[in-house]
């Protein structure tokens, strides 16, 4: 699924136990990642500090797969959703990609984690990212497995952004016509994180 689907579903209901989030396109990452951010600490009205303590973040350049493992099956302190978030698991040694693998094919209910590739997703063809994008081919049909979520975030072409500005717009309850969305993708330009920015202040604003 791309950002914009994630962003109905979790509108309509509650959050997966997986999600893997994988790319080459950074922004649209971040997206994703916030969105799912958003919906697991408030579910249940989280206050800050208890979202201080449901919220687990962790690296694949330094942890393990029994690390996470461990940070999922973790309860809350205050007793809501427990998020755990996994930023560079390419970085996993194979032997531990294969156990994160063994784990989102049969998550805890209890908990939601994400798993982020950074760079590269199940489809890309670049000789370089090779092995990100065998860890991100892995990861998604264990996520799946198990019931989850895998987020699909390529870079986009340039015909694609004001279909992508309309969306953003859209996901705040914002509309503009063909012309105000081509003028709205030549103000901010190609950076999808700019246009991210602009549409939430758009909002603010309305």
């Amino acid at each position: 699924m791309d950002t914009t689907k994630l962003s109905r579903e979790l509108k309509k209901g509650k959050p997966a136990s997986a999600y893997l989030i994988s790319g080459e396109e950074g922004a649209l990452a971040d997206r994703a990642l916030k969105l799912i951010t958003e919906k697991v600490l408030g579910e249940g009205g989280t206050s800050a500090a208890g979202a201080d303590f449901s919220l687990t973040r962790l690296d694949g350049k330094s942890c393990s797969a029994a690390e996470v493992e461990a940070a999922a099956r973790t309860a809350s302190l205050f007793g809501g959703h427990r998020l755990v978030i996994l930023r560079d698991a390419q970085a996993l040694r194979p032997e531990e990609q294969k156990k994160l693998a063994g784990y989102l094919a049969e998550p805890v209910s209890t908990a939601t984690l994400v798993v982020v590739v950074r760079g590269a997703g199940p489809n890309t063809r670049t000789p370089k990212l090779a092995k990100a994008a065998k860890a991100a081919k892995a990861f998604k049909q264990a996520v799946e497995k198990g019931g989850g979520k895998a987020v699909d975030c390529p870079r986009p072409r340039t015909r694609d952004l004001p279909r992508m500005a309309e969306q953003a717009l859209a996901e705040l309850d914002l509309t503009a016509d063909r012309d105000g969305l081509y003028a709205f993708v030549e103000a901010v330009g190609e950076d999808l994180g700019a246009m991210y920015q602009a549409a939430e202040k758009l909002g603010l604003y309305k």
